[in-house]
């Protein structure tokens, strides 16, 4: 039994010395503490609360090791001879049958973790969560033969990817996007296959309204497929926008599932190029041995890279290419994608702040906060830094660092950080849906359906903890709903999403009807 918590002791009130956080100090939202009087410390339950988690993961390891261990199971060498269990294959972890790693360890199901943990106040939601894989698979899409692609369908095509993609990631010159359609079986080949790779990716991004498209935009990348090899293989300047194209055709139609691979080849790439060191020096090389110059397509492309990258980041924590360019200008995306890595870094990662509950506003996650206020963007990569600390405002109880008056609206605390986290989830979901739905530019299903799972749980979350009130923010869900059933079918993590999200606003609704 712990003994009864500061709060308690001070108002004289019987504690129940739950974990994390006694019913009295729960209802008032503040940190629960006790005086250890041996160390002569103030201690947080919700510490504890850590360590006893910790405890029972390693005692269940501890269990299914002595499991192994006593089964008597044996490896053997080439040779057939028998080996004890090495040590290394014990420690890797390997995702089980059916599993998918789109989802591990990325923001959208920490998000749902948390969101869960809020909504389902101790029901069992397991079961819920698991999605039928059999019950999900891609359409067959009918082949068309390369002669249904008139001049007039190739012109609208390049006319819409000029208007929609080429704003965001400028990888072709507008000679190409220009062209006219006629006699594109005569052009060279890396012409052809750029112009081609364009009406792919143009018709896949009308495809998500227009099922038509589909097979228009298969054709228009199985005729660029038979270019790639010897593209890619020059390792120049065109290889590097032939594997541009082919990731944000990947990005576009992720069936396939060979982004990370060719992200792989990308940078690859860039390193034999020598298009991620400084060109200050005059004896500078690339791995070929050619002299590293300042190249506005360099610059252009490699800032291309990055926004890719960047546009990956809620579902992939891998460190983004290291550019050590003198020439190249961080723009405020590249800012706020940094920032980005680095909270999630300290709250997911090596800091593990989300699991112990600790104060944003102190150590090295509140200078993260600060940079963030300091960026002028408005981008959806801004919006995206604030819903990484919404676990923090669940998990952490209202400390003296923290603590902000009812009146307070503008000051630094807890009730500021919880409106910004809010507001960032409703702008999120407006711009994500506008562009989806309004054609004023390009997303991607991955990019789509993960902001709107985490906005939407952003959002479900503060109306459970009544940081916001359903009614302003109903508009919200629905278009998260929208998002989501658009892109569900175009990407097979979109349909696990949308699985998630049904559930959360089930339980969301059971919350409200208590409430009432």
């Amino acid at each position: 039994m712990l003994p009864t918590c500061t709060r308690c002791r001070s108002r004289r009130i019987k504690c129940d010395s739950l974990l994390p956080a006694c019913a009295n100090c729960s209802k008032h939202d503040v940190e629960c503490t006790f005086r250890d009087e041996a160390l002569q410390v103030d201690v947080t339950r919700c510490y504890l609360k850590t360590l006893q988690d910790k405890i029972e993961k390693l005692n269940s390891e501890l269990a299914v090791n002595s499991q192994i261990s006593s089964s008597g199971l044996t490896e053997t060498t080439p040779d057939g001879i028998p080996t004890e269990l090495s040590s290394i294959s014990s420690f890797i972890l390997m995702p089980g049958s059916g599993k998918d790693l789109y989802i591990d360890l990325s923001l959208p199901p920490r998000i749902v973790e948390v969101t869960l943990e809020v909504l389902s106040q101790r029901q069992e939601t397991d079961d819920k969560m698991t999605v039928d894989e059999e019950s999900f698979s891609f359409p067959d899409i009918p082949r068309l033969d390369r002669s249904t692609l008139t001049p007039g369908a190739v012109r609208g095509l390049l006319k819409d990817y000029h208007r929609l993609v080429q704003p965001k990631y400028d990888i072709l010159d507008v000679g190409i996007l220009s062209y006219d359609g006629m006699h594109l079986r005569k052009l060279p080949e890396t012409r052809r296959f750029q112009i081609l790779m364009a009406c792919a990716i143009s018709a896949t991004q009308k495809s998500y309204k227009e099922p038509i498209w589909k097979p228009f935009a298969n054709t228009c990348r199985e005729w660029a497929n038979d270019f790639i090899a010897p593209i890619i293989s020059s390792a120049d300047a065109d290889s590097m926008k032939a594997l541009l194209l082919l990731l944000v055709y990947e990005i576009a139609d992720p069936t396939r599932g060979v982004i990370w691979e060719l992200l792989d080849v990308a940078r690859r790439t860039c390193l034999q190029l020598g298009w991620n060191r400084t060109a200050s020096s005059s004896n500078e090389t690339t791995i070929n041995g050619e002299a590293v110059s300042h190249d506005p397509m360099r610059t252009r492309l490699m800032r291309v890279l990055r926004n890719i990258e960047g546009s990956l980041r809620t579902i992939s924590n891998r460190p983004t290419l290291s550019i050590e360019d003198t020439i190249y200008n961080a723009t405020e995306e590249d800012i706020s994608s940094t920032t980005y890595r680095k909270l999630f870094r300290a709250i997911y990662g090596t800091g593990r702040t989300g699991d112990t509950g600790s104060c944003p506003f102190v150590g090295p996650i509140s200078a993260l906060i600060d940079g963030a206020d300091g960026i002028a963007d408005t981008a959806p990569a801004l919006q995206e830094i604030w819903l990484v600390l919404l676990v923090t405002c669940v998990r952490h109880k209202q400390c003296v660092t923290c603590y902000q008056e009812p009146d307070d609206q503008q000051g630094k605390g807890m009730r500021t950080l919880r409106l910004k986290i809010v507001k960032a989830a409703a702008e999120l979901l407006s711009s994500t849906h506008r562009v989806a739905f309004n054609d004023e530019g390009f997303v991607s299903p991955i990019t789509a359906c993960s902001r709107a799972l985490i906005s939407g749980c952003s959002i479900a979350t503060a109306i459970v903890k009544r940081w916001t009130t359903f009614q302003s923010h109903f508009r919200d869900l629905i278009l998260c709903s929208e998002i989501l059933t658009l892109f569900c079918s175009h990407w097979k993590g979109g349909h696990s999403y949308l699985h998630a999200w049904q559930i959360i606003t089930d339980l969301l609704h059971s919350n409200l009807e208590q409430r009432n």
